[in-house]
């Protein structure tokens, strides 16, 4: 009950720092599932992120997980994580960016590098990410009008992850985005939904 105490307080204060700083807000939602195990996890994300400068940004997000398994349904409020992201213009359709995530557990602190490449109507993007073990991510964006999109990502690792995105922007400024994620070794898949406004 306290930590539940916990997150509304977070919640409101998070309100109304958002009014006052114009705050993007983002709610994501995964259901997860393993054709190996008889379970399905639900993990809810609500994530707020405040445009300090151009080029500077600051993020929070406070996710909850349910686990759905034969014993029972488990709900679990994950600790909040923040982030901080720097990203700089290397020329006119070049960007860079540096993340630095972190959290209360030890494997919530993360290290992210990359560049980002705009060709109208492609996007490429790769990127280092440092966590625990190192990851290469890589991702391809085709525009095919102003309000669709679609897009692949790849994160290389141990156990390598492969998504599908489409994405939809509205007239005010709302993004919907949806995913298809699957390991390729076909250990677990998940689909997700994200809003942004």
């Amino acid at each position: 009950m306290r930590q539940l105490a916990q997150v509304f307080l977070t919640l409101a204060l998070l309100a109304c720092c958002g009014q006052v700083a114009s705050a993007a807000w983002t709610w994501e939602t995964q259901v997860l599932s393993s054709p190996y195990h008889d379970f399905r996890l639900f993990h809810f994300q609500l994530g707020v992120t405040w445009p300090v400068q151009d080029q500077l940004s600051l993020a929070l997000k406070l996710p909850v997980q349910l686990g759905v398994e034969p014993s029972g349904p488990r709900l679990e409020l994950l600790p909040a994580q923040g982030s901080v992201a720097f990203s700089w213009p290397l020329r006119e359709e070049l960007t860079s960016e540096l993340a630095l995530e972190l959290g209360v557990r030890r494997e919530q602190l993360a290290l992210r590098g990359g560049v980002k490449l705009v060709f109208d109507p492609l996007a490429l993007k790769c990127s280092l990410l440092i966590q625990e073990e190192v990851t290469l991510q890589a991702g391809v964006a085709f525009a095919a009008n102003e309000r669709w999109a679609l897009g692949a990502h790849l994160s290389y690792r141990k156990n390598s992850l492969l998504t599908y995105e489409l994405h939809h922007s509205t007239a005010g400024a709302r993004q919907l985005t949806f995913s298809y994620t699957q390991a390729l070794d076909g250990s677990v898949q998940s689909l997700g939904v994200k809003i942004t406004f």
